[in-house]
């Protein structure tokens, strides 16, 4: 049986040898000849992460377009890329360019070296160096690419720009609503109060076996289905959860005052008549 070689992880190095056939070993026929053999050597795998702090978006579309200007130069790509590596204003920008280079100068494609880095270049990225190398197109396809990203990059700064009035208008209303609550209506109960004003606050209350009365009752009733939600059967479960809730919110806004009255409400028409 044949023994079987297991494939190397990672882009690999091509490399050719040339072994002398053995004149003692070798048949008379095979003397004095030559075999090519291709020996597949794996390179080393990407860094999981680059040494000098984040690469931004930006910084990418950078490094592609000062690619761009060298390759348009005459520039050749490994040479390039060697320059780049030496001259970038971020340390890991550098050591992301200095991998590519490395890779391109073991004998690999570019789009090979692109594909190590999945985290800063993408599939469909990788896939437009691959088809633009086997096309002779390497500028013109970066050129779009760098554009692309320029564009994207833009419309992303708008959309945050657009973004920040709504939020910010949000988190005021939420501290105005809160202020409201925690401060102007104590005061406006005291107040109120104090001005011989009598506050009677209700608040209306079923048991749990009434509640799922009631929704079994909705349930089965075509007319009144409707009104049920997925939100009302997940919340049998929580009732525990709400209960506690309602008694801290009762007990938080009541007062001498103006004091909470809590009716049972099982019965509807009972309820009605004792509010």
């Amino acid at each position: 049986m044949a023994p079987t070689a297991e494939k190397p992880a990672g882009p690999i190095k091509r490399v050719r040898r040339k072994a002398a056939a053995n004149a003692e070993s070798a048949s008379p026929a095979r003397a004095g000849n030559s075999v090519s053999v291709e020996v597949l050597a794996p390179s080393a795998p990407p860094p999981e992460r680059l040494a000098g702090g984040a690469i931004r978006h930006a910084d990418i579309t950078m490094f592609l377009r000062q690619l761009i200007m060298l390759l348009e130069a005459g520039t050749p790509i490994l040479k390039s890329l060697r320059a780049l590596s030496e001259r970038g204003e971020k340390a890991a920008l550098r050591s992301l360019v200095a991998d590519i280079a490395q890779h391109v100068e073991m004998g690999n494609t570019l789009w090979q070296a692109f594909e190590r880095h999945p985290r800063h270049f993408d599939v469909v990225f990788v896939n437009l160096i691959k088809a633009s190398e086997a096309s002779g197109t390497l500028v013109t396809v970066l050129q779009r690419v760098v554009s692309y990203r320029d564009r994207r990059e833009m419309l992303r700064k708008r959309v945050r720009g657009a973004m920040f009035y709504p939020v910010i208008l949000l988190v005021a209303c939420f501290g105005a609503i809160l202020f409201i609550a925690r401060v102007v209506v104590p005061e406006f109960e005291d107040m109120l109060a104090r001005d011989g004003v009598r506050i009677v606050k209700f608040f209306l209350t079923i048991g749990r076996e009434m509640q799922m009365k009631r929704l079994h009752a909705r349930h089965h009733d075509p007319l009144k289905r409707w009104k049920l939600s997925q939100l009302d059967y997940q919340a049998l479960d929580k009732w525990d959860d709400f209960s506690r809730a309602i008694e801290r919110t009762l007990a938080r806004s009541d007062s001498a005052p103006a004091p909470w009255t809590v009716v049972r409400a099982n019965d509807k028409r009972r309820t009605r008549l004792e509010v």
